[in-house]
């Protein structure tokens, strides 16, 4: 699962990719030594905000002064932006760290995927990294859920294409014109 997660945010972008190791890699090995060391948890996360600042301003440097950068054929924004969540989920890791609220992670391919898991990587949500390692954990591979999955996501396709598709013209005619909606 975990290079099924790297291949996936790798064909989007190998820099979000590496960066996103990056990041994992510090906060991993910082998160086990943040009860005994203040200094270091100072640190790391002066680290993630500096991340989710510096991200910022080079979204916001880039619109602005409408940059071209030659070495990346694709706009930066979105691989900006997902780093920014990203940074603010190894921010709450490392505070419950600290404070004690969950216990560090030991197993470093366990944390990245946990940190990089492909479906919430883009987009969400924040997830404390406990829930979802006991997500992970909790179900096994057999064929009742298989089909249960597989059942999921069919009827996930049929409200899509049935019931979100038809009810897109009417929601769109009052979105583009809602200055004449009350």
């Amino acid at each position: 699962l975990l290079a099924g997660t790297c291949i996936f945010i790798g064909w989007f972008s190998w820099q979000a990719l590496l960066l996103a190791i990056l990041i994992s890699t510090l906060n991993f090995f910082a998160a086990g030594k943040l009860k005994e060391n203040r200094v270091l948890f100072y640190l790391i996360l002066f680290f993630n905000v500096a991340c989710i600042v510096s991200a910022n301003y080079i979204v916001s440097y880039q619109s602005n002064l409408q940059l071209q950068f030659t070495q990346v054929a694709f706009s930066l924004k979105p691989l900006i932006l997902t780093l920014s969540f990203y940074t603010l989920q190894h921010i709450a890791y490392i505070i419950d760290c600290r404070r004690e609220v969950q216990k560090h992670e030991t197993n470093f391919l366990q944390f990245m995927l946990c940190s990089l898991y492909f479906p919430k990587f883009l987009s969400g949500p924040l997830t404390k990294h406990a829930e979802l390692k006991a997500q992970l954990n909790s179900q096994e591979v057999n064929q009742a859920n298989m089909i249960s999955g597989f059942n999921r996501l069919l009827l996930g396709v049929f409200k899509k294409m049935v019931v979100a598709d038809r009810l897109a013209p009417s929601v769109h005619s009052v979105f583009d014109f809602n200055n004449d909606y009350s």
